[in-house]
C-alpha cells in the first residue's frame, strides 16, 4: 500500500547527530559547489547533500524505501511552511505521486524523513519500491516558489535529479536495534498502575510489536527476595507468570525512533518483580535482529485486594480486534458472521510440510492442527480443506503451496494481513521429446482443478488406434448439488489426433532428398473456463509447408456460471477449480527411412485450483502479496 501524501512537519533545533557520509545513511556530506557569498544577491545555494547533489544532478541515484534526503545550504533556511513545502522542495514521480514523510529544518539543513506507517498490522514505507522520483529545488528571484533563506535570499540555481528506489529497505545506522526502558524511570517502588514504555535506537518493525501473534516483548512477574546489604531484588529461581496486556508501537519519524507502550490489563501486584524481555525477534526496517535485552523493576508495597472484572459491552474498547469480529456496543456483543469461530487458532505457517525456509506445503486432504494451537485444546485433523483461524498473518518472504483434492477455504475470525504468496496452481508438464513408448502423463490439477490429458502412445506404423491420439483434459469439477451441474461437461481440452491420420508408415513423407520427416502432430487443446479454450496447433512448420502439420485439436468449451441463481452464495457458487489441457498426438517428426519412429505425445497441463477466503474483520494485502490459481502449462511437443 502506498499513499500519495506528503506530511509537512517543520521542527527547529532537533538534536539529530550528523557524521561522515555513508551511502544510504542519515548523515550529511559536503560536495563541491560554486562559492556562495555573504547575505545579498545570489548568495543562497546548495552546499551539501547526502546523495552527492550538485547543480548537474546527484551522484547517488539509487535509494532505499526509507532513505532520508538531507540538504545543506549556505545560509539558514526559512523554516516556515510557506517556504519549505511541496512547491519549493519537490519529490514526485512522473505521475505526480509523492512519498509519505516529513520535512525537518535545522538551521541551514533541511531533511526529508520518509515515514513508516502501520496499517492493519503491516508496515509501509515512505518511498514506493521500484518507483522513480524527481527531486527538484526551485530557484530565482522572481519565482514565488523559490526556496529562500531566513534573510529572504532565493536559491541561486535550480537543482534537479532522478532518484530510483531500487535498494529495498536498508539499515541506516548499521547497528542492531537497541532498546531503552523509558517508563518507569526508577527500578524500585514503582507505581502499580505504571505503563511500560520502551524506546528503540532506530525505527523497527512496529507492526510485529503491536501484534499478539509474535510476542516480541514479554512482560512477566516474578517473586522478590532479600538482597545482601539490604533491600530486595528479583528472585531468579522463582517461577514466572505472564502479565496480560497490550503493546502499541508508533514510529517517531522526526526522531527516527520507535516507541512501544505496554498497557497492563490489571494493575501490577505490590512488591513484585516485573521483567520486560525484549527478544531477538525485534527487527529493524532492514530485517536485522536485535541482541535481546532484559529490564527489571520492583513495584511498591500494597495491600492485597480481590478485584472483579466486568465487561458491559457498552463499547469495543476492550475488544481484541485482531482476533475477533462482530460488534460490541449498547450492552450487547454480536458475533461476526463471515470469519466463523476461529477454532484452529492463529495461523502458523510451519504446521505444513517444509520445502525450504519460509516455504511450506499444506495438504488440504490431510493436515494436523495440534492441540497447542486450537481453541478447544484438542488435536484437529483437517480433511475437507476448511480452515478456521482466529487471525492470519503471512510475511512478505513466506509462501504457501496448497496441494490436495479439496479446495482450501480459509476463514479468519479476526484480521488477515497478507504480504506473502499463496499458490493453488495446476502442475505444468516438462518438455517432451517423444522417444518414450508411453505418452507423457498430464499435469496434476491445483486444489479442485482437473488433471491434464495424457499424451498419445507411440504409433506402430501399422494403422491408427485411439491410443495414438492424445487424451482429453479433465473437465472443471462442480461440487455435488451445484445449480449448474452439467455445464462443466466438455470444458476440458480435446486430445490431438494422430498425424498422419492413417497411422501407417507408407504415409510418412521425407524432406531434403528423403533424409527425414518434417510431419508433426498438433498439441492438445486448451481448457475452457471464463472463455473457450484455445485450439492446439503446430507452431513450427518445416519451410512453412502447411501439409507437414496435423489438424488442430479443439479447445474446451466455456463454463458459464451466470446468472447467479436465487438463494445461492457467491462464495460457494464460484469456488470451482479449472478444467485441464489435453494431451498431444503421436507423429513421425525426424523419422528417417532407415529408422522410422512414431513419437509419443506430451501431456496437458493441470487445471488451476480454487481458493476461498472469508475474513470477519480487516483484510490487508500489501503490494508484495500474491494469490495464484493458474492452470499448468505444457512443454515442447516434438523432437
Amino acid at each position: 500500500m502506498h499513499r500519495s501524501l506528503l506530511k509537512l512537519l517543520v521542527v527547529l533545533a532537533l538534536g539529530i547527530p550528523f557524521g561522515a557520509c555513508s551511502g544510504g545513511g542519515i548523515t550529511a556530506e559536503k560536495s563541491a559547489q560554486p562559492s556562495c557569498g555573504v547575505k545579498g544577491s545570489e548568495s543562497f545555494c546548495l552546499t551539501g547533500c547526502n546523495l552527492g547533489c550538485s547543480q548537474i544532478g546527484c551522484s547517488i541515484t539509487d535509494i532505499a524505501q526509507n532513505q532520508p534526503v538531507i540538504l545543506t545550504f549556505s545560509q539558514d533556511v526559512d523554516p516556515s511552511p510557506l517556504n519549505v513545502n511541496l512547491s519549493t522542495i519537490s519529490l514526485r514521480t512522473m505521475t505526480g505521486d509523492e512519498p509519505v514523510g516529513s520535512f525537518v529544518v535545522r538551521g541551514s539543513t533541511v531533511m526529508f524523513l520518509p515515514e513508516v506507517r502501520l496499517v492493519g498490522g503491516a508496515s509501509f514505507f515512505g518511498f514506493k519500491a521500484n518507483e522513480t522520483y524527481i527531486l527538484r529545488l526551485s530557484s530565482g528571484p522572481d519565482n514565488i516558489n523559490a526556496l529562500r533563506s531566513t534573510s529572504g535570499d532565493p536559491l541561486v540555481k535550480t537543482v534537479e535529479c532522478k532518484l530510483h528506489v531500487t535498494r529495498g529497505v536498508v539499515d541506516l545506522d548499521r547497528r542492531p536495534p537497541e532498546a531503552k526502558l523509558i517508563v518507569p524511570a526508577a527500578i524500585s517502588n514503582v507505581k502499580r498502575d505504571s505503563l511500560i514504555v520502551i524506546e528503540f535506537s532506530e525505527l523497527v518493525n512496529s507492526a510485529q510489536i503491536s501484534s499478539k501473534k509474535h510476542n516480541l516483548i514479554d512482560v512477566r512477574l516474578r517473586k522478590i527476595r532479600p538482597k545482601a546489604g539490604g533491600g530486595v531484588e528479583c528472585n531468579p529461581r522463582a517461577p514466572t507468570i505472564k502479565m496480560d496486556g497490550s503493546w502499541r508501537a508508533t514510529n517517531d519519524t522526526a526522531r527516527q525512533v520507535t516507541v512501544a507502550v505496554f498497557k497492563p490489563l490489571l494493575e501490577f501486584p505490590g512488591e513484585i518483580c516485573v521483567e520486560v524481555q525484549v527478544t531477538k525477534g525485534i527487527l529493524d526496517l532492514a530485517q536485522n535482529p536485535g541482541q535481546g535485552q532484559l529490564f527489571q523493576f520492583i513495584t511498591e508495597p500494597s495491600q492485597k485486594v480481590e478485584r472483579q472484572i466486568v465487561e458491559t459491552f457498552d463499547n469495543d474498547e476492550n475488544m481484541d480486534v485482531e482476533f475477533s469480529s462482530g460488534v460490541w456496543g449498547n450492552g450487547e456483543a454480536t458475533p461476526g458472521i463471515l470469519g466463523w469461530d476461529g477454532l484452529h487458532g492463529e495461523f502458523d505457517l510451519t504446521l505444513g510440510r517444509k520445502i525450504k525456509d519460509e516455504v511450506y506445503e499444506w495438504n488440504t486432504d490431510n493436515i494436523l492442527i495440534p492441540k497447542t494451537h486450537t481453541l478447544s485444546g484438542k488435536d484437529v485433523r483437517i480433511t475437507d480443506g476448511v480452515f478456521r483461524f482466529s487471525s492470519f498473518s503471512l510475511p512478505r518472504t513466506a509462501e504457501i503451496y496448497f496441494v490436495g483434492s479439496k479446495v482450501p477455504q480459509i476463514y479468519v475470525r479476526g484480521s488477515m494481513t497478507l504480504e506473502g504468496k499463496i499458490f493453488v496452481n495446476g502442475v505444468s508438464t516438462a518438455p517432451h521429446m517423444g522417444t518414450n513408448f508411453f505418452g507423457q502423463s498430464g499435469g496434476v490439477g491445483g486444489c479442485g482443478g482437473a488433471t491434464g490429458g495424457n499424451g498419445a502412445e507411440q504409433g506402430d506404423g501399422k494403422g491408427h488406434q485411439p491410443k495414438f491420439n492424445g487424451s482429453d483434459g479433465g473437465d472443471a469439477r462442480l461440487p455435488a448439488g451445484h445449480a449448474y451441474g452439467g455445464r462443466e461437461i466438455g470444458t476440458g481440452g480435446k486430445g490431438a489426433p494422430q498425424f498422419p491420420s492413417s497411422g501407417q508408415n507408407f504415409d510418412i513423407n521425407y524432406k531434403w532428398n528423403n533424409i527425414f520427416s518434417a510431419q508433426m502432430g498438433a498439441g492438445g487443446g486448451g481448457a475452457g473456463y471464463t472463455q473457450a479454450g484455445t485450439p492446439g496447433k503446430v507452431t513450427i512448420l518445416f519451410n512453412n509447408d502447411p501439409t507437414q502439420g496435423g489438424p488442430p485439436s479443439f479447445g474446451g468449451k466455456k463454463l458459464d456460471l451466470f446468472p447467479l441463481p436465487s438463494g445461492r452464495r457467491v462464495f460457494d457458487h464460484f469456488l470451482i477449480g479449472g478444467a485441464a489441457g489435453a494431451g498431444g498426438s503421436s507423429h513421425p517428426f525426424l523419422a528417417t527411412p532407415s529408422a522410422i519412429l512414431w513419437r509419443s505425445g506430451a501431456g496437458g497441463g493441470g487445471g488451476g485450483g480454487a481458493l476461498g477466503i472469508r475474513v470477519g474483520r480487516d483484510m490487508l494485502m500489501s503490494g508484495s502479496a500474491r494469490l495464484e490459481a493458474r492452470g499448468g502449462g505444457t512443454g515442447t511437443h516434438g523432437a
